[in-house]
């Protein structure tokens, strides 16, 4: 079965997620909607409060157990509780937009990113795992399956639904590779052009766990970002990062992913992966890792002259 289901593919970058960390949100609207969160169970048990952000044209909003981050007006709970329906998240702005220096634009999308719950585990001979108490082996990360992952606002006073489920696909472990950011993203002093920079990720081959009516089910994708202004010692650097498993020799199995960069939601700007002195929209992270191995990648940044679709309203059907 080889279907490519939509699903929050970890925002392993822990450091682009936290509640201090804004897109422009220089403005207020007078035009919004509301997000029903629904939160299931998940693979590894646990109690904590979960942490869910969103990103769309201009607008970056983090809602954790530290803050509620974003544009004037959002409204929601610090996090987010397991087993749990019905969780709202109002003032979500849509629609037209003019910000604080009057430069007009337009929200017509968002990206929902979640991050993934992170265990210990044990390799026995039979390749199965089993949670530990004290970690010495590898972290396994528990992805989770958002529904939808994306979505655009209908009506005038909207609301979207958003399923969570972290038992759908099987835990992996991840192979990192760092990002660096060109000089060029720096206006002036520690202020950059882009400040989030989201992308997509699309494994084709991510496995599912099988059940009574799902057998080897494979495919999903998921949203993440990078954080430009990190800079610090000390801080989560910003990676990439490439799922994999071990088979029945204990051999590593690399996961079949791309990885885009989400420039429809870009003010402004365009970005760009520099691999081999091309620029790259969209690269394939495994076939990155097996030439280059955990070579940094550079993000370059172009000025636009056109705004791109996720910042202007979609054509309507004749």
């Amino acid at each position: 079965m080889q279907s490519l289901i939509r699903y929050t593919l970890i925002t392993i970058l822990i450091s682009c997620l936290h509640a201090n960390i804004i897109a422009q949100n220089n403005y207020t609207s007078e035009k919004t909607g509301y997000i029903n969160f629904n939160l299931q169970n998940s693979t590894l048990a646990n109690d904590t409060i979960h942490q869910i952000s969103l990103y769309g044209c201009n607008t970056s909003i983090t809602l954790n157990k530290k803050a509620v981050s974003g544009p004037k007006g959002i409204k929601g709970p610090n996090g987010f509780q397991w087993k749990k329906d019905n969780q709202i998240v109002s003032g979500v702005p849509f629609g037209h937009q003019i910000d604080n220096n009057q430069n007009k634009f337009y929200i017509s999308k968002y990206y929902i990113a979640s991050p993934p719950l992170i265990g210990k585990e044990e390799k026995t001979k039979n390749n199965s795992t089993k949670k530990l108490d004290t970690p010495i082996t590898d972290t396994i990360y528990d992805i989770g399956l958002i529904t939808p992952d994306n979505f655009i606002f209908n009506g005038e006073k909207p609301v979207q639904m958003v399923y969570l489920n972290y038992n759908i696909l099987k835990p992996v472990f991840i192979e990192y590779v760092n990002i660096e950011f060109d000089n060029n993203f720096i206006e002036r002093k520690d202020k950059p052009l882009v400040k989030q920079v989201p992308f997509k990720v699309e494994c084709k081959d991510f496995p599912w766990i099988n059940t009574k009516e799902i057998k080897n089910a494979t495919g999903a994708t998921g949203i993440g970002a990078f954080d430009s202004t990190i800079k610090k010692v000390g801080q989560q650097p910003n990676r990439l990062f490439l799922p994999y498993y071990y088979n029945n020799n204990h051999e590593k199995v690399y996961l079949d992913c791309k990885v885009t960069l989400l420039n429809d939601i870009i003010l402004n700007y365009e970005l760009f992966f520099m691999i081999d002195k091309k620029q790259h929209q969209t690269i394939n992270l495994k076939e990155y890792y097996l030439k280059h191995g955990t070579k940094t990648v550079k993000i370059k940044v172009k000025k636009r002259s056109k705004l791109p679709c996720g910042c202007k309203p979609s054509k309507k059907k004749k």
